[in-house]
């Protein structure tokens, strides 16, 4: 018998100097995956971001390897991939990018019930803490990268 968590999501949001067709194309790039990650946690993205139904594998880092599809595509406001195969029983991560004044607003939403309901309620905290390390790392490097680029090619690029 699997025992299972109840869902469990995650939200964090961020400002960056740049337009949201900007900041979409670098998260949709997957080949920036692996430039935004922490050192210790490498990872790389494979596949492509484009178009639902997209294949999409996430390989490496503090969960494992995650292959997912992308279940929604609108670009520049919203992409999201979901577990097709994984470590969770569910995951979905979700971004939602709206025009903000002098740049975006960048939502990412992480909704995933994890495996192992004994074993996940001692981790919880950990876990917890992990993920938002994870996610913060991920983020400055992107408003990092994306506001240098900014800067030396302009605002509107």
């Amino acid at each position: 018998m699997l025992l299972v968590s109840s869902p469990i999501r995650r939200q964090y949001q961020l400002f960056i100097e740049r337009p949201p067709e900007a900041v979409f194309a670098f998260v949709a790039d997957l080949s920036n995956y692996a430039r935004i990650c922490p050192e210790d946690q490498k990872e790389e993205a494979t596949g492509l971001a484009q178009g639902v139904g997209a294949l999409v594998l996430f390989r490496g880092g503090p969960w494992g390897d995650i292959t997912a599809t992308v279940s929604e595509h609108d670009e520049p406001r919203l992409l999201s991939f979901q577990q097709v195969e994984g470590p969770f029983v569910s995951w979905t991560h979700r971004y939602k990018f709206s025009v903000y004044p002098n740049g975006t607003l960048l939502n990412e939403q992480f909704e995933y019930t994890l495996k192992g309901l004994a074993i996940a309620k001692e981790k919880l905290p950990s876990t917890a803490k992990l993920w938002d390390d994870w996610v913060r790392h991920r983020q400055s490097e992107t408003k990092r990268i994306l506001e240098r680029i900014g800067r030396i090619k302009g605002p509107g690029v």
